[in-house]
């Protein structure tokens, strides 16, 4: 009977998780330029914000949910792009708790850079494609 308990709660908390996401529960029009904590489409900042002063910030904290390395501490340039997915969505699940609109807005933006450098990071994990097969057979 523990261990059903047990499920069901993981089975419950990765629900709210996803709901959380997806922007569910939350109030129309909040502040904070989109994304999952106000219900709409999750951000992505641009390469002129991720190449501004403020654009590649530490890493703050480790996702409870990453079973990979460690990267508290490290920029987020230097973290895998599964990582950081996993990060923004833990940051949009602060803002979408946090009381001060200020500090909500802040870890939306960090959340948006997360994804950014996420995007980064995919291109650069990308394997190089093929080279074509030229006609002589090599």
């Amino acid at each position: 009977m523990g261990d059903e308990l047990a499920e069901l709660m993981r089975i419950r908390k990765a629900i709210e998780a996803l709901a959380l996401h997806l922007g569910a529960g939350r109030k129309s029009g909040a502040q904070g330029g989109g994304g999952a904590a106000t219900g709409g489409p999750p951000q992505v900042a641009p390469d002129s914000d991720l190449d501004g002063k403020y654009g590649d910030p530490k890493v703050i904290l480790n996702p409870r949910n990453w079973t990979g390395e460690p990267y508290k501490g490290s920029l987020m340039s230097e973290c895998p792009s599964d990582f950081l997915e996993q990060l923004a969505l833990v940051l949009d699940e602060f803002a979408a708790g946090e009381s001060d609109d200020k500090k909500a807005r802040y870890k939306r933006v960090d959340a948006a850079r997360a994804r950014g450098w996420a995007r980064r990071a995919r291109k650069r994990e990308e394997p190089p494609a093929p080279a074509p097969d030229d006609d002589f057979g090599g």
